[in-house]
């Protein structure tokens, strides 16, 4: 989770990590911005943490102005 902040704050995105429970994290991302952070933040999920896990890590995503109109967005 440590690594998607650094990397978001590195690529310059202006997006910020606002929540994190356990394997959720919660972003506060511009819209005119989403749709690059999403696909930036999708990738440092879905990495895996060393070269031997074989398991598929897949990262979903919702957005929306408020935390129950989120939808969830597809790739």
């Amino acid at each position: 989770m440590l690594h998607v902040y650094d990397a978001l704050k590195a690529a310059g995105l202006q997006s910020k990590l606002i929540l994190q429970i356990h394997d959720e994290l919660t972003f506060i991302i511009p819209e005119d911005r989403l749709k690059e952070a999403v696909a930036f933040i999708r990738a440092c999920m879905e990495e895996k943490p060393f070269p031997e896990f074989d398991l598929p890590l897949i990262a979903e995503a919702s957005a929306g102005p408020t935390f129950g109109m989120m939808e969830e967005l597809e790739d």
